[in-house]
């Protein structure tokens, strides 16, 4: 979610511009590229790590 500013983010070979309030989903084995507007952005990741591909967390099985 773009909380401040403006981004732009790149997605499966197009292009979108992104303003506060803008909610994105991008799946988790998709490459993806946002590039900060000229004043820049204040971003909410969820489940995002600087650096690092998002990895789905591994869930115990519950036994019957």
């Amino acid at each position: 979610m773009i909380l401040q500013g403006s981004a732009q983010l790149t997605a499966a070979g197009e292009i979108w511009d992104l303003a506060p309030g803008t909610v994105i989903r991008v799946g988790a084995a998709q490459k993806r590229k946002i590039v900060p507007g000229p004043k820049g952005a204040t971003i909410l990741a969820l489940g995002g790590a600087p650096g690092k591909p998002y990895e789905p967390p591994v869930r115990a099985k519950r036994s019957a």
